[in-house]
């Protein structure tokens, strides 16, 4: 009986240690390392960021058969001085691809519409699909849940204390052989200026340059390490500007 209950008391202090793990990694500040997610491997800006373990129940997908593509999702964040959520940015990225045992295609679009701004393929039955949405700020909880009610509900799980107002991003880079990675950031203040936009683009009442600018870089960074064999995913520096206040538009009803 005693070496019954020696060996269930290890067990239940082993189990204490692997929880206290799992919520350091969950909820612990991160330095600038590596930090993984499905097959890629992300880098953030700077080291005063942590990280919120999504659950994540893979992508489904149909056609000439279904199945799921497993993958992860996690959530970075970074505070303010008093407590409140400056930025964040979620990356969900597949385990793996499915090899030679299937070939994607994937139809639609990314088009803008009158108050966002979207860059991206076209095309039906296409090996590949990325796009790159710029949205203007609107209410922090309207945000999220116009672009992913899941980070919304895991962010309020969390009792994370939310800005007034979140600009948003989201992009993502999906090929062939089903591997994706999706990348979905929030600010709650406007980009500094860091370069001049290109003639003949117009942009939706809302939406600053510089947003565009740095949703490109994101966009470029996630294809890169979706499209290369290290998966290495460096998110672009966030830079904000120290006072000043999103500037909200009247939210229509829905994306897409």
């Amino acid at each position: 009986m005693g070496h019954h209950m020696n060996a269930i008391n290890k067990s239940v202090a082993g189990i204490a240690a692997v929880l206290a793990l799992t919520l350091l990694v969950a909820h612990g500040a991160l330095a600038a390392e590596e930090v993984p997610v499905g097959r890629l491997d992300v880098t953030m800006p700077s080291n005063d960021w942590q990280v919120l373990v999504v659950p994540d129940e893979g992508l489904k997908f149909g056609g000439s058969f279904s199945g799921v593509v497993a993958s992860e999702t996690k959530l970075f964040y970074r505070l303010g001085a008093d407590g409140m959520v400056q930025a964040m940015v979620a990356v969900r990225a597949s385990n793996s691809s499915m090899g030679r045992a299937a070939y994607m295609t994937y139809t639609g679009s990314c088009v803008s519409q009158p108050w966002f701004y979207t860059e991206g393929s076209e095309g039906v039955r296409a090996t590949s699909r990325n796009c790159l949405f710029v949205l203007p700020a609107f209410p922090a909880e309207d945000a999220m849940q116009r672009v992913d009610a899941n980070l919304l509900a895991q962010a309020k799980a969390a009792n994370l204390k939310l800005p007034e107002h979140f600009y948003a991003f989201s992009t993502s880079q999906s090929i062939s052989t089903g591997a994706f990675g999706y990348a979905i950031a929030f600010v709650a203040r406007p980009l500094v200026e860091a370069g001049l936009l290109e003639k003949g683009v117009t942009l939706p009442e809302g939406v600053p340059a510089a947003h565009l600018l740095w949703g490109r870089s994101l966009y470029q960074a996630l294809k890169s390490a979706v499209y290369s064999l290290t998966g290495n995913l460096v998110v672009p520096l966030l830079n904000m500007m120290p006072a000043e206040p999103a500037k909200p538009v009247d939210p229509p009803r829905a994306i897409g």
